[in-house]
């Protein structure tokens, strides 16, 4: 029963979702859909009426035939009408939806929600999902509208005939209908927790399919590797799918076969009052007619509730990721960077027991150029997602000028400081936008900052869009154009900002940045050592741990920080 009222309760958070999507639509769907589904059984009931005459031998009366003529016309005109509007009102919901999520994305300021699992896994049921269950909701919901206003008038109809139909129709009816939203239940439970085996799937389709991996899939013959790897998955995902459908036809077996033999002796018993004289041909004709109609409004109703039940389990992700409160910003502002410290800070990831760093003690002046060094995995692009407030540390404290971060302003602190990560994203936009978002002033001069003057601003990136790809040097340099753009930067931050770029373009790079940013904090992970003589201090890294903090001249007197240095020459 709590299932049930569960059921019910979603439902109506599903109707007053998509009423929002516009209210004249909603009022209009409102009217037509229950004249919709009560003209079957005026239909049928103008039809025993029709024949009832017929057979007595009656004059035939008009009335009853205009009647029938109406409704059919009625029956003809409103389900395109409806079928008009509640496209309109999917298009809208999606529209909706789509502006809430980006919304609610906005109010993500850590990336550590993302390292949980089920947050992940929720966002991503209802990402995948999205382009088509805001369509499911509004036409399994009026679906179901009809079925039921529809049964409820063909059952009073079969209550003329006989009192007992009508109660055995709803005594079946109603355990089918909650043994299926069980099972429905657990079936899309089911598609939610293979939903990480689903995207493997999906990743292996994108691998054959997609230019990135056109070159090594097809030097490296990777193609019979997916194809078992992808039936291996199918058959670990749909095995638990095909045992619930076949439960689900079974016990839509069981109930078909009773109603049926309810509906056949109910219908066996008016033959026999017809031949009695007791009952007319009409009434057997209108009976049979509302018995049909009425047994394929019960199937259509536990069929159509069933999908509608999925959609409304796939709403209330969503609704639960509306719901979610992340962690608030902090309420301390700022209008420069003069200090940065790091007092014993430590980190590790969500569900790590490993520390990715390992009590770091540091201290950063305005206008100091920091290099950090050190061998891969020693935690050198965490330290800067750490200093880019990304990450919380999970012990210690960043004071920005004795402030601790977390209780500074995201957005405050996030205006103030320009990255360039080794990952960084690749917008497929304009050029324009890609850089500015919208701004269009001085789009020319970053490109022309970065290496890229030849490259229009208004070119369109990404050819899935009928635009044109870049280089990897290209994007890296587009990235860099970015992190140059934005205004009254006090500290940029480079995750290996040089890692796609010639040794030319690197050097050009290196002068610019050094001129640009004079007055500003510059922190950047490098792997060419060349670079650390441009820097006051290097931070050298290994392990999670600060080796050494010091000029690259002194840091030189370090055997393990020399060692580093000489490899790249020799």
């Amino acid at each position: 029963m709590r299932k049930f009222k569960s059921y019910f309760l979603l439902l109506f958070e599903g109707l007053k979702t998509f009423s929002k999507a516009s209210r004249w639509g909603t009022f209009v769907l409102v009217i037509l859909v229950p004249i919709e589904a009560l003209v079957p059984t005026g239909i049928i009931f103008s039809i025993q009426k029709v024949t009832t005459e017929l057979a007595k031998g009656s004059v035939f009366s008009m009335s009853w035939g205009i009647f029938w003529a109406v409704l059919l016309l009625i029956s003809n005109i409103i389900p395109p009408a409806t079928t008009a509007i509640s496209g309109y009102l999917t298009d809208v919901l999606i529209a909706n939806i789509n502006q809430k999520l980006i919304d609610k994305a906005s109010e993500i300021k850590s990336l550590e929600v993302f390292e949980n699992d089920e947050f992940y896994n929720d966002v991503e049921t209802v990402r995948s999902e999205l382009s088509w269950r805001p369509v499911n909701l509004i036409v399994f919901t009026l679906s179901n509208v009809r079925y039921i206003i529809s049964l409820l008038s063909l059952l009073v109809l079969l209550f003329n005939y006989t009192w007992w139909l009508p109660l055995a129709i709803v005594i079946v009816l109603v355990p089918q209908s909650l043994i299926h939203y069980r099972i429905q239940q657990e079936a899309f439970e089911t598609l939610v927790t293979r939903r990480p085996e689903a995207r493997k799937m999906n990743y292996l389709l994108e691998i054959a399919l997609n230019r990135d991996y056109a070159k090594e899939s097809r030097l490296f013959n990777v193609f019979d590797f997916l194809k078992k790897r992808y039936w291996k998955l199918f058959y670990t995902v749909h095995k638990e799918e095909n045992r619930i459908r076949m439960r689900q036809f079974g016990i839509a077996l069981i109930f078909i076969i009773i109603s049926s033999l309810v509906s056949m002796f109910a219908f066996i018993y008016l033959v026999f009052q017809v031949r009695s004289g007791k009952l007319s041909l009409g009434i057997v004709v209108g009976f049979a007619s509302s018995l049909v109609a009425a047994i394929s409004a019960s199937n259509g109703l536990v069929e159509e509730s069933d999908l509608l039940y999925d959609t409304l389990m796939w709403l209330e992700k969503y609704l639960k990721l509306m719901r979610k409160s992340f962690t608030e910003s902090g309420y301390k502002s700022i209008t420069e960077i003069n200090q940065i410290s790091l007092d014993n800070v430590s980190f590790a990831y969500p569900k790590e027991n490993q520390k990715v760093l390992k009590s770091i003690s540091l201290g950063i002046k305005k206008g100091e150029k920091i290099a950090i060094v050190g061998q891969n995995g020693s935690g050198k692009s965490t330290l800067l997602k750490l200093l880019a407030d990304l990450f919380t540390p999970t012990s210690g404290q960043i004071l920005i000028n004795n402030e601790d971060l977390r209780e500074i302003k995201h957005e405050d602190y996030w205006a103030k400081i320009s990255p360039v990560f080794q990952d960084f994203s690749r917008f497929k936009f304009s050029v324009g936008d890609s850089i500015s978002f919208e701004e269009k002033t001085g789009v020319d001069e970053a490109l022309q900052f970065s290496g890229l003057p030849d490259l229009n601003s208004e070119l369109q990136l990404g050819k899935e869009f009928g635009g044109t790809d870049l280089s990897g040097g290209q994007w890296q340099k587009l990235a860099i154009a970015r992190a140059f753009y934005k205004n009254n930067v006090e500290l940029y931050l480079f995750d290996e900002a040089n890692s796609a770029l010639d040794v030319h373009s690197e050097k050009q790079l290196y002068q610019k940045l050094m001129e640009l940013s004079a007055g500003a904090t510059v922190i950047w992970i490098t792997h060419r050592m060349t670079s650390v003589k441009l820097s006051d201090k290097v931070i050298y890294l290994d392990k999670g741990k600060v080796l050494g903090f010091d000029s690259h001249e002194n840091l030189l007197k370090n055997e393990n920080y020399a060692s580093l240095y000489r490899e790249q020459f020799e």
